[in-house]
């Protein structure tokens, strides 16, 4: 995710969205709503979007 130690961090690193991935997971962990997060982790988890 965003700590170096991560197995999904090491394998994002060198993708050019990697700040915008680290910003949404932000977002997503940040959240306290459930429906706002649930809103958030739905709009990518389509792969049509």
């Amino acid at each position: 995710m965003r700590v170096p130690s991560h197995a999904d961090f090491q394998a994002q690193q060198g993708l050019a969205d990697k700040p915008l991935i680290d910003k949404e997971i932000g977002e997503v962990l940040a959240t306290h709503d459930e429906t706002q997060r649930q809103a958030l982790v739905s709009r990518h988890s389509d792969p049509s979007a």
